[in-house]
C-alpha cells in the first residue's frame, strides 16, 4: 500500500483580517494509519502551523492566527508532494462610523460609534476622531470585539465632518451641530419686542 500523499491544501477565508484566524484544510490520497499523521505548513518559507489527520480519516483542519500583512504563501507538504496557496492578510481598520443624533445641538454629547473589519487585539491603539479635520477623541475598542461608541461634544455649531481612522481605513460622517437658542446654525437675533401696559 502506497504511503498517504497530499491531495488538496485550502487557506480559508482570504483575505483575512489580520486579528481574525485562518483555517487550514487538507485532504490526503489514502486513510491516515494507526496513529495519524500530521501536515506541516509553512508561511513564507518558515514553520507556522500543523494539520493533524487522524488514524482511517483521510481530511483534516486547524486553525492558525495570521503573523503579518500582506500577501503570504503558506505551503503543506506531504508524500513528496507539495501544495501553496497564496492569502492576503489586510490590516485591522475602520470600516463603517455613525454619529447621533444628527442634527445635534451645542452643550449636548454625540454618540460617535465606529466598526472595524475584524476583531481588536489586546493593547491595540484605537480609532482616531477628527471634527472638521481637528482631534477630537480616540475610541477604544475592547480586543475580540469589532465595535466600540464614544459621548463627545460638539466642537463648534454649523455643518461638521466626522471621520474616524484605523489601520489603512477610514470612514466619513457630516453632521449639523444647531445652537441651543435658535435650534439653527446662525446667530439669535431679535424677532419681537412689546411693551406693556401703553
Amino acid at each position: 500500500v502506497s504511503p498517504a500523499a497530499l491531495s488538496t491544501f485550502t487557506a480559508t477565508p482570504n483575505p483575512v483580517v489580520f486579528s481574525s484566524p485562518i483555517t487550514l484544510s487538507a485532504t490526503i490520497s489514502a486513510a491516515a494509519p494507526a496513529g495519524g499523521l500530521v501536515v506541516p505548513v509553512t508561511c513564507n518559507g518558515a514553520p507556522y502551523a500543523s494539520i493533524a489527520i487522524a488514524a482511517g480519516a483521510t481530511s483534516g483542519s486547524t486553525t492558525a492566527k495570521p503573523n503579518t500583512t500582506g500577501t503570504v504563501t503558506l505551503t503543506a507538504a506531504l508524500g513528496g508532494v507539495t501544495k501553496s496557496a497564496n492569502v492576503t492578510i489586510t490590516p485591522i481598520s475602520v470600516t463603517g462610523l455613525t454619529a447621533t443624533p444628527n442634527p445635534a445641538v451645542m452643550g449636548a454629547p454625540i454618540t460617535v460609534t465606529v466598526t472595524l473589519n475584524g476583531p481588536a487585539l489586546p493593547g491595540w491603539s484605537g480609532v482616531w476622531i477628527t471634527y472638521n479635520g481637528t482631534g477630537w477623541t480616540t475610541i477604544m475598542v475592547p480586543a475580540g470585539a469589532t465595535t466600540a461608541s464614544a459621548s463627545v461634544l460638539p466642537l463648534a455649531a454649523g455643518t461638521a465632518t466626522i471621520q474616524a481612522y484605523a489601520g489603512d481605513g477610514s470612514s466619513t460622517r457630516t453632521i449639523t451641530v444647531n445652537t441651543p437658542s435658535t435650534g439653527g446654525t446662525g446667530t439669535a437675533t431679535l424677532t419681537t419686542f412689546t411693551a406693556t401696559p401703553n
